[in-house]
């Protein structure tokens, strides 16, 4: 949406999601989400810490402070620094041995692995409190349990969290890319067929908002 609304003022910005959920570690997640914010982490904290010229031990203590405030920079909330302490403890991981282990793993079971833990850290930021976020981890692995949260879950929210899964998993395919490739090879696409279908995407992304009451600016919260 930032990207369409500055060309619309004449202005062209940096994509700054690229297909995070069909990353096959933390490195390359990281690579693909929220580039902008982690561009600035590398350039103006990792690399002024000394970045890859310093001993190993120093590289992995930079890399996690790094993530420690890239955590800071979301809230004042002990949820937001645990999020950042686990994404660079998983970055850590990666090169200590995962990005080595993870070439003689099917593709499939490196993004599944990876997605998997991705949902978990967001389940931390998420939360009002690490009592909660607690609360929520243990709910998802054992919802059977007297003890855990009980997470009321509606038909529709089953249904566009399956849209959710096989969109997040459509572009990993290789049949998602020759489609691609076909549909823009079609001449029959005329730009009046484009604006049709970017309209009608538009009315129902209306309606859909329309019948909520409550939706508050996420980022608000930052």
């Amino acid at each position: 949406m930032a990207i369409g609304l500055s060309r619309i003022l004449g202005f062209r910005i940096m994509e700054n999601f690229h297909m995070p959920y069909i990353s096959q570690n933390f490195t390359e997640f990281w690579r693909r989400w929220h580039i902008s914010l982690s561009s600035w982490i590398r350039d103006y904290l990792y690399i002024s810490m000394g970045g890859n010229r310093v001993t190993r031990s120093r590289m992995y203590f930079n890399l996690w402070i790094c993530f420690l405030i890239s955590g800071l920079w979301h809230g004042a909330n002990w949820t937001f620094v645990a999020w950042g302490a686990y994404h660079g403890f998983f970055l850590i991981m990666d090169k200590l041995f995962w990005l080595d282990l993870q070439k003689r793993l099917p593709r499939l079971v490196n993004l599944t692995i990876t997605l998997l833990l991705v949902m978990i850290g967001w389940t931390i930021f998420r939360a009002d409190n690490i009592q909660q976020a607690w609360g929520y981890i243990l709910t998802m692995f054992n919802p059977w349990d007297e003890g855990s949260t009980f997470i009321y879950v509606t038909a529709n929210i089953w249904f566009f969290m399956v849209l959710g899964i096989i969109l997040s998993l459509v572009p990993v395919q290789k049949v998602f890319t020759w489609f691609s490739h076909r549909i823009g090879k079609l001449q029959k696409i005329t730009k009046e067929m484009e604006l049709g279908l970017i309209v009608i995407l538009f009315v129902i992304t209306i309606t859909k908002i329309s019948a909520v009451t409550f939706n508050p600016f996420l980022y608000f919260r930052f």
